[in-house]
């Protein structure tokens, strides 16, 4: 979930990799100033009694942070189903069995299918990251169900997939969980163009998370309510459904983040987007968007003037 101007979030699940698997998750790459490389789509994990940020520690609910909203005072989310291709600056390969909730894992050309409480989901991988720093390559993937969205990510060392991180719309939290040896992972730097298919999808916003407000000309998330985010002419809802504390242990600059989803209504497209808040800043940075059923990316690499505070 990591661009190369920020470094990802992927910590979700302690995904690590390598040869008999760490004894603990692997930490998130170092947080950096403004264009300095940030934790992307997943935070720290966690290892040992250290928390970890954006994954392992990216529990609703932790530090402060509650739930708020019942379901049914929350609108239905919903797209049409997805066939379409999306352009990838790499191409990967990942295969290989978690040891909890996730089960299968197999991604050829960057699509494929994750198992997921004993259900085969299909999903694509669009965010790579390098961590050089402990020789770790990390890669984001959507998967989708029919009334539900899964966010993964992988956490490869050399040809081995060790760690997967893991967080979804049915109310999974952020949680991380190793995988069985002989996992594999094959990266290749040549471009691609994965035909994608995913089923039309339909259900209630998940519960928003309580404990941050942001608030700026573009961005206002209240604690515990429906948001908005301007994005030129067109302004989405934000369900804030997921946060990282990445204060500790996550690099040089500590960080949280709310995990996010962007409802534009009369379009009916569903993003998954990451908005990173930095203590003392007074602007917000969102990323790792992607949407269904287009498969576009309306954020990109955002940074938005905004005031935002932990509750």
């Amino acid at each position: 979930m990591i661009r190369a101007s920020l470094a990802w979030l992927l910590p979700l699940l302690s995904l690590a990799c390598g040869d008999g698997g760490p004894s603990s998750a692997p930490l998130a790459p170092q947080g950096g100033a403004a264009g300095a490389a940030q934790a992307g789509a997943a935070g720290a994990p966690q290892g040992g009694a250290t928390q970890g940020g954006a994954a392992g520690a990216a529990q609703a609910g932790a530090a402060g942070a509650g739930q708020a909203g019942a379901a049914g005072a929350l609108p239905v989310l919903s797209a049409a189903a997805t066939d379409s291709t999306v352009t990838l600056p790499f191409t990967v390969a990942i295969t290989g069995v978690g040891t909890k909730k996730v089960g299968d894992i197999s991604i050829v050309g960057d699509v494929g299918h994750v198992t997921v409480g004993g259900v085969s989901y299909p999903a694509v991988t669009y965010e790579h990251q390098a961590w050089p720093e402990f020789g770790y390559e990390l890669y984001q993937t959507l998967a989708v169900g029919p009334d539900r969205l899964y966010s993964l990510w992988f956490y490869c060392k050399g040809a081995a997939l060790d760690w997967v991180y893991l967080e979804g719309t049915d109310g999974t939290k952020m949680t991380d969980e190793p995988t069985a040896a002989g996992g594999t992972c094959a990266l290749q730097q040549a471009p691609s163009s994965p035909a994608v298919k995913f089923p039309a999808v339909s259900f209630v916003a998940p519960p928003i998370v309580t404990g941050f407000e942001v608030h700026g000309a573009q961005i206002d998330l209240p604690s515990g309510e429906k948001g908005r985010l301007t994005l030129g002419p067109m302004t989405h809802d934000v369900f804030v459904f997921d946060t990282v504390d990445c204060t500790k242990d996550c690099g040089a600059q500590p960080w949280w983040e709310l995990h996010a989803l962007l409802w534009d209504e009369a379009q009916r497209r569903v993003c998954f987007s990451i908005f990173y808040l930095f203590p003392g800043a007074s602007q917000v940075s969102a990323q790792y968007s992607l949407s269904l059923p287009d498969l576009g990316d309306p954020v990109g690499d955002l940074t938005l003037t905004a005031t935002w505070s932990k509750l």
